[in-house]
């Protein structure tokens, strides 16, 4: 997730959350996944190190960050709302999946490439004359 201040620098004036419910409807839907542990977001997990989403923190002074879409339905009241910046563990999960896929691959190209001496290789050699293709009689 980027810093506060990278967010801040897209982030609208004026409060995202008419009252103290509509912030709550919010956090229960988006933020807390509905109630669903495998549909949260993991952004806020910090908070008790100081390193809580930077989302909240800027609608707490009064901005409304870009990454925040959202609207209450007009006909059966329904919450229609989503985070541009939500992160679930899942997410996290892949993150760290696709790192170490991509550090095995790295590994594995590094030990065994280029597997022939050519002249991109870096042994400098060039292949003899006779390992080119005979032309035909």
């Amino acid at each position: 997730m980027k810093p506060y201040e990278e967010y801040e620098k897209t982030a609208t004036d004026g409060r995202a959350f008419s009252c103290g419910t509509d912030w709550e409807v919010w956090q229960y839907a988006v933020c807390l996944g509905n109630g669903r542990m495998d549909r949260r977001c993991v952004n806020d997990d910090g908070i008790d190190d100081g390193n809580g989403c930077p989302l909240i923190l800027l609608s707490l002074n009064d901005k409304t960050p870009v990454e925040w879409l959202g609207s209450r339905g007009k006909s059966k009241g329904e919450v229609v709302m989503s985070c541009r910046a939500k992160t679930t563990p899942a997410d996290v999960r892949r993150s760290e999946r696709e790192a170490e896929t991509a550090a095995a691959r790295e590994a594995l190209d590094s030990a065994h490439y280029p597997m022939f001496d050519g002249p991109e290789s870096d042994s400098g050699a060039t292949p003899p004359a006779s390992a080119s293709i005979a032309e035909g009689p």
